[in-house]
């Protein structure tokens, strides 16, 4: 569920039209942004002032129309599941107290692991989470939602959940976008929770459970055996190849986005291309950021303009320090980007070369996307 804001383009000031949380730079977890919605005001009391600021920029109104809602990015189904429809239809439409207090409810229910990536930097966990942060009366006039009765009442809706059909032993699940081993345990009421599921599944998903695709398949099976530590050798990664399902299905929603003419990406190159990827953020404050911190051995040669359907882009800006980065769609350099065709909040279709060339940017080549 996590996001972080990658600033690419030229900084602009905040009109009537544009949020403030877009203007403003984002700032290290647990900092006070420099300019903030009215709500951010409380941006240092808790744990989820800092998951907010990296999930959307503290922006608890947001929806970019990509599936995810408000401060702490709630798909729709999460937030009805756990009981957030009593509140609002969506979790962008509630308060910043009813998300927060959603919130510890998916925190009980899924753990620290719900937020990936932006529960590691702002410190999050089911202690530091809290049990209840909504005022007295939202308190009393609502409720607890019972997710665990809900998900009982209607098991057949996940179809991605699959019994085999020798015995009921084995079940097999299929990662969609936007999933974590957290959710995923829960949905296939796992005994042991993620540590368990990842146990079992550990030669698929490799050394970093926090590292899923969409298009894998995980097993579980009730007093299975835990599968070997796979050896850490080195491997040849800018040669590795990504699940070919993964990078197609990134690309492909990259295109999606272009098609349905989306909003809501303005300063969001690097967030952009990690929900490519089904994941709420990239670890990343900015894309320049994210190309410094990719291990040398995940990059391919600023020479090679025409990168792997699914290859992440990244440039050098010359008017500001943020860089870009964008997502490979076609064979012969085409791309997705944010901020395109008219620096504003739409996405469209260019090419490497064609967008070195319109924004005079230095382009650093290639990577694969190793969000952690």
């Amino acid at each position: 569920m996590a996001t972080v804001m990658g600033r690419h383009r030229r900084p602009q000031p905040p009109t009537a039209g544009t949020s403030l949380a877009k203007a403003a730079g984002v700032t290290a977890i647990g900092v006070t942004l420099p300019v903030l919605t009215g709500t951010a005001a409380h941006a240092v009391e808790t744990p989820w002032s800092g998951v907010a600021a990296c999930e959307s920029g503290g922006d608890w109104s947001l929806d970019s129309g990509n599936g995810f809602y408000g401060g702490l990015q709630f798909t729709a189904e999460t937030w009805d599941e756990y009981g957030g429809t009593r509140y609002a239809a969506t979790a962008n439409l509630a308060t910043e107290a009813e998300q927060t207090d959603i919130a510890q409810r998916v925190l009980q229910g899924q753990g620290p692991g719900a937020w990936p990536v932006c529960s590691v930097r702002a410190g999050l966990t089911r202690a530091s989470g809290g049990t209840g942060t909504a005022t007295a009366t939202q308190a009393s006039s609502v409720t607890p939602a019972k997710p665990a009765a809900k998900a009982v009442a209607k098991p057949a809706a996940k179809p991605a959940v699959t019994p085999k059909k020798q015995g009921a032993t084995v079940e097999e699940h299929t990662v969609r976008a936007g999933e974590t081993l957290s959710s995923i345990a829960q949905e296939m009421r796992v005994h042991g929770g993620w540590q368990a599921l990842y146990a079992q599944n550990r030669q698929t998903i490799g050394g970093n459970p926090n590292l899923i695709y969409p298009g894998e398949r995980l097993d579980w099976r009730e007093g299975g055996t835990a599968q070997p530590v796979p050896p850490t050798l080195p491997r040849p990664i800018t040669n590795r190849p990504r699940p070919n399902t993964a990078a197609q299905a990134a690309a492909d929603w990259a295109l999606q986005q272009v098609a349905a003419h989306t909003t809501g990406w303005y300063n969001r190159c690097d967030n952009f291309v990690a929900r490519a990827y089904g994941r709420s953020a990239s670890g990343w404050l900015y894309a320049i950021d994210q190309w410094n911190g990719t291990p040398s051995s995940l990059k391919g040669s600023a020479s090679d303009m025409t990168p792997p359907v699914g290859a992440l882009v990244f440039w050098a800006m010359p008017d500001q320090p943020y860089g870009h980065v964008a997502i490979v769609v076609g064979t012969s350099g085409q791309i997705v980007t944010t901020n395109y065709p008219d620096d504003g909040d739409t996405v469209g279709e260019t090419t490497v070369a064609g967008l070195t060339a319109q924004w005079g940017g230095t382009y650093l080549g290639w990577a694969w996307p190793d969000f952690l």
